[in-house]
């Protein structure tokens, strides 16, 4: 607007003030001269209002042109993202586009502040946001757009995306919190649907299925759109799925059938069903499926799947040859795609479960790489890849010890004997021949067949050895074997521990725990081997008998073990920490039990527990001074025997091959039958006074319920009575 423009305006403005305060006739003498002064100036005035109306024209074709740019770039992103197969690896044109659409609405909504429109910029600037992984940011905008425009049509949908961002942050408690509240509120029908779909995922990833399925099936109920009910059905029957919930997950997928008119939804829907045939074993019904789909070009796009598919099902009919076939083929037809990655995942699986070979299972895990597939399946590639370059690096550490002490393998047993006096030794105890065990299945290894000292140890008769010359070289080889031997139990030991917690081969292990005891009998790892060789009978053959045969050889063999005081539920005197520990409990009864400090004493025992450093036995022993107190010293003070009951029980069952644990059951059983009787007592006196209300209700009710006619009647019978005592007796009673 010109300076010019401005004055004149300000002149009008003061001439309209001076009409309410001057006369008539100096209004209209005033008037004139402005008249005069607008006809002298006219063309000056309309130039500047064309100029003010070019210069509002302009800057509202600004706004409107940047909104209607935010606007179209934003359904152009949400095209672009909602045609995105895996949203969590967007393509760089998509993030692009999303990109754009968040700029130019954040540029709406700095320029434009006081405009109408500034909750659909921040609603568009927080979904994308969103769907860019920005959560923080997506959130904070959507949370102000909330805040400062309560009447937006984008209220409800804005809450949802809030608690969206809950969820992707990981904050599902307030995430869940949010929808539930949302699911309240009626105004929010509309979207009940996304809401209800989303509390299910969060119940699904909360692990509570009752949940999980209650909410999807009402975003079912509650959705009108054919396509979006269609994607729903299907979601809950990949997850009945998953669940083994198997005829409700065929139930589903008849449903998505029946109203879906999706190609590509419908595809999805024929891969379910072959999933869900082979879960059931129907693997006849399963591969004729596929070679439909297979002869069908409509399906030419999942052909790669639905040979993984097939290779599958040869491998679950004990066809593992074909199996591998199959894969090899999707490997080499199908390169750099998820199903080759897939392919390879399998034949990693055969190599290290079936057929036990590390290096091609380790070169097959490689291949998984394909960033389409689950998160998962390329995690667990990763983790066994490592896992078996662990193992064969200890693999190669026990050929390197082999390869220089080839009697490790080659009748180590007789071979020891040759290097010490048997008949003093202390390590032929243990005869595994008579623990019924499993076979041998060690490694082979070529080694000679001379030991150290050029013997043939077949030939050798150990009962004719002289051992009381032992010289000097002899001792030195059986210190070095002895060190050797304890190496390569540890090796063997480790590699058990692979077989059996990772490679699922439990017999191969069983066949190391019993070699490593049968032939090293004196080497120190001898009483974990026993321990975790019972652990393993126990769990995975359910084999309690043996394995509590190995545990009691464990306990007579060697009764200072750690590990058989911990079996035992003992502590070793001799161990410094519980030394430590037995001196932290002495100084808290010294300072506070033994001068009546109870509470206090309970107090210093339960930190004690908490501090975390105490062994089992010591936390027993703590566990069992706290219920003494309450059971012993504060009785008179308070009723405490339901807290003295609470660590007896504590003791008895979380620590109960302590010592502790016997005294403490028996004075559960002393307390529970202490408690019965005075419960007793209690109800037999209730009942006597009870009865005796009673009786004294029903006669004060039978004499309530005489007629006063009888009443009468009795009082004079006891009258004429009283005339006819004799007079002494009348007396005494009138007396009385």
């Amino acid at each position: 607007m010109s300076e010019y423009f401005k004055n004149n305006f300000i002149n009008l403005s003061c001439f309209i003030e001076k009409q309410e305060t001057k006369s008539l006739k100096n209004n209209i003498n005033e008037y004139k001269k402005v008249k005069d002064f607008q006809m002298k100036n006219n063309w000056r005035i309309q130039i500047s209002i064309i100029l003010f109306m070019l210069i509002m024209m302009l800057t509202g074709c600004a706004y409107f042109n940047t909104f209607y740019n935010a606007k179209q770039l934003f359904k152009e992103s949400q095209t672009a993202y909602g045609e995105e197969e895996k949203k969590n690896a967007l393509s760089s044109k998509t993030v692009k586009s999303l990109n754009e659409a968040a700029a130019k609405a954040q540029k709406v909504i700095m320029k434009f502040p006081n405009s109408k429109y500034v909750d659909d910029a921040m609603y568009y600037y927080g979904v994308c946001n969103f769907q860019l992984g920005k959560y923080l940011i997506a959130r904070k905008k959507l949370l102000e757009l909330t805040l400062e425009y309560p009447e937006s049509e984008y209220l409800p949908q804005a809450q949802l995306w809030i608690a969206k961002c809950y969820f992707r942050q990981n904050k599902k408690d307030m995430s869940f919190s949010l929808l539930e509240r949302f699911i309240k509120d009626k105004k929010n029908r509309k979207y009940f649907s996304d809401a209800m779909s989303l509390a299910g995922y969060l119940a699904l990833e909360e692990g509570d299925n009752e949940k999980t399925f209650s909410y999807f099936n009402q975003a079912i109920i509650n959705t009108k759109d054919r396509v979006e009910k269609s994607q729903l059905l299907y979601n809950l029957a990949v997850i009945y799925t998953d669940k083994n919930m198997l005829n409700d997950a065929l139930t589903n997928l008849e449903k998505v059938e029946k109203i879906s008119k999706d190609p590509s939804l419908l595809m999805d829907v024929k891969l379910q069903y072959i999933k869900v045939y082979r879960l059931q074993k129907r693997y006849a019904k399963s591969k004729k499926l596929i070679e439909e789909m297979l002869d069908n070009l409509d399906y030419e796009k999942i052909w790669p799947q639905l040979e993984v598919e097939l290779g599958l099902i040869l491998y679950y009919e004990k066809q593992s040859e074909k199996a591998i076939l199959k894969y090899e083929s999707v490997l080499k037809d199908h390169k750099n795609t998820s199903s080759a990655s897939l392919a390879a995942y399998y034949l990693g699986e055969i190599y290290l479960f079936d057929k036990m070979d590390f290096n091609k299972a380790k070169n097959y895990y490689k291949k998984v790489k394909n960033n389409e597939l689950k998160k998962g399946i390329i995690n667990n590639a990763d983790k066994k890849n490592k896992l078996i370059s662990n193992y064969l690096n200890i693999e190669n550490e026990r050929k390197q010890l082999v390869k220089e002490e080839p009697k490790l393998v080659d009748q180590p047993k007789e071979y020891y004997n040759i290097l010490i006096d048997t008949s003093n030794s202390n390590y032929s105890f243990i005869d595994s021949s008579k623990i019924d065990l499993y076979k041998i299945d060690l490694s082979k290894v070529d080694s000679s067949k001379t030991d150290l000292l050029g013997i043939d140890s077949l030939k050798i008769d150990s009962s004719e050895m002289d051992f009381s010359k032992i010289d000097s070289l002899r001792l030195r080889k059986l210190d070095k074997f002895k060190k050797d031997a304890n190496n390569y139990g540890q090796i063997r030991f480790n590699e058990a521990e692979y077989y059996v917690f990772y490679f699922e081969a439990v017999d191969s292990a069983l066949s190391i725990y019993r070699n490593t005891v049968s032939f090293f009998p004196y080497i120190d790892i001898i009483p974990q081997i026993l321990n975790t060789w019972a652990f393993v009978l126990e769990t995975e053959k359910g084999d309690t008998i043996k394995a509590d045969s190995l545990r009691h050889l464990m306990v007579e063999k060697f009764p200072e073990s750690s590990l058989t005081y911990h079996y035992l539920g003992k502590q070793n005197p001799d161990s410094v920490r519980y030394k430590k520990d037995q001196k932290q409990i002495y100084e808290i009864e010294r300072g506070f039990l033994n001068k009546e400090k109870y509470s206090q004493a309970i107090d210093r025992f339960q930190n004690l527990i908490l501090d975390g450093s105490l062994d089992s036995t010591s936390i027993a022993h703590t566990y069992y001074q706290i219920a003494w107190i309450y059971d012993y010293e504060l009785i008179e003070i308070d009723s405490t025997i339901d807290e003295a009951m609470k660590y007896y029980k504590i003791i008895a069952e979380d620590f109960p091959k302590t010592q502790f644990a016997s005294i403490s059951q028996k004075r559960i059983n002393a307390i529970t039958k202490m408690i019965e009787d005075k419960t007793k007592a209690i109800q037999d006196t209730s009942k006597s006074v009870k009865q005796e209300i009673q009786t004294n209700e029903k006669e004060k009710l039978i004499k309530d319920e005489f007629p006063q006619k009888e009443n009468n009647r009795i009082k004079e019978i006891e009258k004429e009575k009283d005339r006819k005592r004799p007079k002494f007796i009348r007396k005494r009673k009138l007396e009385e």
